[in-house]
């Protein structure tokens, strides 16, 4: 082995110590680099650009995610920082491509309505075209999600908002 290695290796030093001495073979070696270079340019350039947009995959993970619940409940909220879980005790909230219908929310949300991304990140949400709703995160089982709400309203004997930054952090229900 040890001989059959340096058999090698002198020949690896004669080919790189090889000088090619024709002027016509040298202008197509110089050619063949320059297309080789070429080519290597154009398949980094394809490949750039059959790389998949990341705000249709982010948009379509978020989609099957809010989507993926039978509903998300079990509120825990929160009107700048103050608990007021007690009275969404009964809301739920569940979506579908492009609409939403909720239980126990009123007036805050709306019994039911459309939504859209506001933006590439499908951080922001758009409820029936008018109030814009946060994605503070998202996972398998937790949704949290926070929007401004201007008014306070009451009904006899009991409050029914608050005004004030909104937080929402529902549980997925399977």
């Amino acid at each position: 082995m040890g001989m059959e290695y340096l058999t090698v290796m002198r020949r690896l030093n004669a080919l790189m110590t090889l000088t090619v001495k024709s002027s016509s073979i040298n202008k197509h070696m110089r050619f063949s680099v320059f297309s080789l270079f070429l080519v290597i340019i154009m398949a980094a350039l394809i490949f750039l650009g059959c790389k998949e947009d990341s705000t249709s995959i982010d948009r379509e993970r978020v989609t099957v995610m809010l989507t993926s619940a039978e509903a998300w409940d079990s509120p825990e909220v929160t009107v700048d920082g103050v608990d007021y879980s007690d009275i969404y005790k009964d809301f739920s909230i569940t979506f579908t491509e492009s609409a939403y219908t909720t239980v126990g929310g009123a007036p805050v949300w709306a019994a039911s309505g459309t939504w859209k991304f506001l933006n590439e990140e499908a951080t922001l949400l758009l409820l029936d075209d008018t109030r814009e709703v946060e994605i503070n995160s998202i996972s398998d089982d937790i949704l949290e999600l926070s929007f401004q709400w201007n008014e306070n309203t009451f009904e006899p004997g009991r409050v029914n908002s608050v005004k004030g930054k909104q937080k929402f952090k529902l549980k997925k229900k399977k």
